[in-house]
């Protein structure tokens, strides 16, 4: 791990090397001293220091309090002031800049050394709260766009699977299959999106997982690109696990942790397009699993580093999205885990995480896999969307089936058929205007023949709001909808009346 690097703004020399000797016995990095405020903005423009301890009375044109306000809204580094200065002027003008400390000369060397490891913890939540912001006002727009999106998806899925029935042509077919495979893809994209608009992720999908498996199982998932590919070009990489020991098994999700290692090992190729070496390493204390992955790659500056787990940020553009590492920041945090970069540029970057273990977590059993015909008797079924347009792609496929189908854009409407005529199963979206899917199914709640209810939603995280009120569906399946989904939840809720 590199030194942390110190820059001291000093306009007295002796003062100055009094200091830097201070930090150099106490592990910093002294990255240099200068007497103006001038030369410590042209220095940190050009290598970013981690903190910056600031005379007031200072050469030049500019004193301590203007440079560490243009440190301030420029840089956002943490500053501590080291001062002879304590009238209550100066006090007020200082405050302003925000400092992390503001230390009176003279001082003790332990005085100095806890001002700045209280400056840099204080720095790092700040960070940690700022980006936990960021991305929580991300997923307020990301909830709604996801909800649209699924719409659209749901409709083009629906409609390609009920066409690629037809098998006269072949080349329709083979397009057909291209579109399926494109849906797949958006929907796939939409999850790491929503994954943005969880404040905490559910624990429904959370096994008892060896993580040293998994990351095995990652490596050889990607080694077209890491092996195949890369040999193709001249180029090798070694992926090298000595460095893994055993360690409890990790209450978690394993497929949104499949998906961190995944981007982990290919932002680490992508650092290294001559080739190089990516070692990973484990190892566990009573609470915690810690896992880091180091590469042999280009490095980070700290302008870049600070920015990697920003939504939309990155550096292959035009190539990148720039959700890969927010994606994997998100999914740490929702673990309740911490995630940690090291990098220098020409020196490589490793990913340190830590994610905290349960022993007392109980395995979940995997869903079988959807059958492929509703082998139910004849159904009267009601669908409710706000979107016509999967309304009518739910309606062809359940009446190509045989099963009596009326459709609804409105919930009012459905509740008072559902009344008046025995129906066997409702299937709703939740988020319509006016009566609402909630509403819905309040109302088949209440009825003493209640029908089967599939609700059919892309807003997976207020589904608890159904337990809480105590509310009872049948099935639940998200967004984008594939007609063999469906197909086994029918299956599934009307098997006892299988004649």
């Amino acid at each position: 791990m590199s030194k942390t690097k110190i820059l001291i703004v000093e306009d007295e020399l002796i003062t100055a090397k009094a200091i830097r000797r201070s930090l150099n016995r106490l592990g910093y990095d002294v990255l240099d001293n200068v007497a103006s405020g001038e030369e410590a903005i042209q220095i940190i423009s050009k290598v970013r220091p981690d903190l910056i301890l600031m005379d007031i009375i200072l050469d030049g044109k500019m004193d301590g309090i203007e440079t560490a306000s243009e440190i301030k809204n420029r840089f956002n580094i943490p500053l501590v002031y080291l001062t002879a200065h304590a009238d209550n002027a100066t006090l007020e003008r200082a405050k302003i800049t925000e400092p992390y400390s503001y230390i009176l000369k003279p001082f003790e060397e332990r005085e100095l050394h806890i001002a700045i490891e209280i400056a840099f913890y204080k720095h790092k939540m700040e960070e940690s709260l700022l980006q936990s912001e960021k991305l929580k006002s991300l997923g307020v727009i990301t909830a709604g766009v996801a909800h649209e999106f699924n719409n659209i998806l749901a409709v083009i899925m629906g409609n390609a699977e009920l066409l690629n029935r037809v098998k006269d042509d072949k080349k329709l077919e083979t397009g057909l299959n291209a579109i399926i495979k494109a849906s797949d893809d958006g929907a796939q994209i939409v999850k790491r999106m929503i994954t943005y608009a969880k404040a905490g992720g559910s624990t429904s999908n959370y096994l008892l997982t060896d993580i040293n498996y998994l990351i095995r199982e990652v490596i050889d998932f990607t080694m077209p690109r890491w092996k195949n590919i890369a040999q193709s070009e001249g180029l090798y990489n070694y992926l090298d696990t000595e460095g893994m020991k055993e360690i409890p098994e990790v209450f978690c999700n394993p497929t949104e942790l499949r998906e961190v290692f995944v981007n982990l090992i290919n932002n680490s190729l992508d650092a290294m397009p001559d080739g190089g070496r990516i070692s990973f390493s484990t190892e566990s204390d009573e609470n915690t699993v810690f896992v880091s992955i180091s590469d042999t790659g280009k490095g980070m500056p700290e302008d870049v580093k600070k920015k990697i787990f920003d939504p939309f940020f990155t550096t292959r553009s035009p190539l990148g999205t720039g959700l890969g590492m927010s994606c994997v920041y998100s999914i740490i945090k929702s673990h309740g885990g911490k995630i940690e970069v090291e990098s220098e540029v020409g020196k490589g970057t490793t990913i340190n995480l830590n994610i905290p273990h349960r022993k007392d977590a109980v395995q979940r059993i995997t869903p079988s896999e959807p059958d492929g015909k509703i082998t139910t008797r004849k159904l009267r079924i009601l669908v409710i969307d706000d979107n016509e347009e999967l309304c009518v792609v739910i309606d062809k496929f359940l009446t190509r089936g045989g099963h009596t189908v009326e459709t609804f854009n409105n919930g009012a409407e459905a509740i008072e058929l559902a009344r008046e005529k025995d129906v066997d199963l409702v299937l709703c979206d939740l988020a319509m205007s006016g009566v609402t899917g909630y509403d819905v199914v309040k109302e088949l709640n209440k009825f003493a023949r209640k029908p089967k209810i599939g609700v059919i939603t892309g807003w997976s995280e207020k589904l608890k709001l159904f337990d809480e009120e105590g509310m009872k569906v049948d099935f639940i399946l998200r967004k984008p909808l594939k007609n063999s989904e469906l197909t086994k939840q029918i299956n599934s809720v009307f098997s006892d009346k299988i004649k």
